[in-house]
């Protein structure tokens, strides 16, 4: 039977506390050093940049300008704590739905549509009843709690991807591909390249769904199967 109490998978306390702690020290850090070396590498007769370093130090003395890097540096960490706590993806089990969060992107699944899950080379992997992929997200984290969480509430899930041996890998102009697929393949390979993965490679993936194509990739490599 499946719980009822809604279960919330996300990164651990730990790395949330880390993230919030360690890198705006991290950065506060750095604005020191950067300080302490800018003001020695002036003092070199060939380094450059002398006259603004000179200016500077005239317009901010001591001690203020050594708090004024470290306060630079230490923001700097908690933009980056923030980015990194926003780019995680979080998993909420709740009745009947599965709900996918990472930064901007929401996705609702309703469980009627999700057969059984799996995780893979990094990923959390939603399958179609009938072979298809609704969801297939980035999870670099312990798969534990993902699996427990997951058979708790009475979802199939699965050890490895059992469609894996029908995927091949992509080259422009596959033979066996319609020409609309082989543009949206196309068009996502050039999308990866210049921008990694994001929305846009998530849209071109549904795309692709729809003309009955499931997509994965392993480095700058494509490998499809067909939807059975």
């Amino acid at each position: 039977m499946a719980a009822r109490t809604p279960t919330v998978v996300g990164e651990p306390l730990w790395l949330t506390v880390v993230a919030w702690t360690v890198l705006p020290v991290a950065g506060a850090g750095l604005g020191w050093l950067v300080k302490v070396a800018g003001v020695w590498a002036a003092e070199l007769p060939w380094a450059p940049y002398q006259e603004i370093v000179d200016v500077v130090v005239q317009l901010v003395p001591e001690p203020w300008l050594t708090l004024v890097m470290c306060v630079v540096g230490g923001l700097a960490g908690l933009v980056g704590a923030f980015l990194l706590r926003r780019a995680g993806l979080s998993v909420t089990l709740d009745g009947d739905v599965v709900l996918l969060r990472r930064a901007a992107f929401t996705q609702e699944v309703p469980r009627a549509d999700v057969a059984s899950v799996f995780w893979e080379e990094g990923h959390l992997v939603l399958l179609r009843p009938g072979g298809g992929e609704v969801a297939r997200e980035p999870w670099d984290l312990s798969v534990g709690p993902m699996t427990e969480a997951f058979r708790r509430h009475g979802y199939t899930w699965l050890e490895s991807d059992p469609h894996r041996a029908d995927f091949r890998e992509w080259t422009p102009g596959e033979p066996e591909l319609d020409a609309p697929v082989n543009a949206v393949l196309r068009a996502r390979q050039i999308v990866r390249e210049k921008v990694g993965d994001g929305d846009a490679v998530r849209e071109l993936r549904d795309e692709l769904a729809k003309l009955g194509v499931v997509v994965r990739d392993a480095e700058k490599a494509q490998f499809w199967r067909r939807i059975p």
